[in-house]
């Protein structure tokens, strides 16, 4: 039996490494990843040929195989308020990156192709659940390096009818996610927090919420998506919210804390971890640090689960504990 040939990119992070680990010796594996937010050692699965390199830079497009079966784009720097102060960093990484694989595709035949989006480009959308047909306008650099990428890569499903699948991850959580970056994912967060016997600092009251996906409910989406190929834009999301007290309160009843013992502190200062964003004449305005910290975001998953006849599951209590224990085991 022949195997099939799988090249992803930013293996080595959060969604990369689970959907690796997931990936039993049927696959011929390729992984690129430059380590900027991601760790090596997610990787448990021993059957594939990492490549420490950037998609950003030509070399790396050298030294891969050619022609593979399917490609996922995983590839990006994620933190809001890190693209925010490093634009050129931002824009290089996640649209001239996402520019020199399509072209690579493109030139090699690759008929399966998979970028892996955010929900973040509704950004500025007023809509109560976001669904794909939304005209999208993003403002912040992260958001908007990736909507600047859909729109490349929509020109290459219609000038050269290549199938291209684009997903819009919402909040997704799990174990290998980068806690240790100034602005880390809120359940990571909490995880380290609590399991060093600190106290977690919130930028809000915590009733605003966010629709979350659980990052192995991701892989299974992979795999169906690996057998059929499509030309959509896809929200992957679960349809329903979970406020920053309900993870607060979920990860503090684990570690055996009291959840109203965290210091809350003004939406504005999130990312006064940045500085810079702050100093000189034209600074970030304060007040949309706040907007996009008290943000409620709700997607609409009808798309997806009809077209790939898939499930998310969102029980979270039971996935946040799992995600802790997968986490406190490895890191903490």
């Amino acid at each position: 039996m022949v195997k099939q040939k799988i090249l992803i990119t930013g293996g080595a992070g959060g969604i990369g490494s689970v959907f690796i680990n997931s990936l039993d010796d049927s696959y011929h594996v390729d992984v690129v990843d430059n380590l900027h937010n991601g760790f090596k050692e997610n990787i448990t699965n021993a059957n594939i040929n990492f490549i420490e390199s950037d998609i950003s830079n030509p070399n790396t497009y050298s030294v891969l195989s050619g022609y593979y079966d399917c490609v996922f784009h995983l590839a990006a720097i994620s933190s809001l308020p890190y693209c925010e102060n490093n634009k050129e960093e931002a824009i290089r990484s996640n649209f001239l990156g996402t520019s020199l694989l399509i072209e690579y595709c493109r030139i090699n035949g690759i008929k399966n192709f998979v970028f892996g989006s955010t929900s973040a480009v509704y950004e500025n959308n007023s809509s109560n659940i976001f669904t794909e047909d939304l005209t999208v306008n993003p403002d912040l650099i992260y958001p908007l390096s990736k909507k600047i990428s859909e729109d490349l890569l929509k020109s290459y499903v219609k000038n050269y009818d290549m199938s291209i699948t684009i997903l819009r991850f919402f909040n997704v959580f799990g174990p290998n996610q980068d806690y240790t970056r100034k602005n880390p994912p809120l359940l990571n967060y909490l995880i380290r927090e609590y399991s060093l016997n600190r106290v977690p600092i919130l930028h809000s009251d915590g009733k605003q919420a966010r629709d979350y996906i659980y990052v192995q409910d991701l892989v299974s989406l992979f795999f169906k998506i690996i057998d059929k190929p499509s030309k959509e834009i896809f929200n992957v999301c679960t349809g329903h919210l979970l406020s920053v007290n309900e993870i607060n309160n979920y990860v503090a009843k684990y570690f055996k804390k009291n959840p109203s013992n965290v210091i809350r502190n003004n939406p504005e200062k999130l990312w006064d971890t940045y500085p810079a964003l702050f100093s000189g004449d034209f600074s970030l305005k304060k007040d949309r640090v706040a907007k996009e910290t008290l943000k409620h975001s709700l997607g609409d998953n009808s798309k997806v689960k009809n077209y790939y006849d898939w499930n998310p599951s969102h029980n979270f209590e039971d996935l946040i504990t799992k995600t802790i224990e997968d986490s406190i085991s490895k890191v903490y």
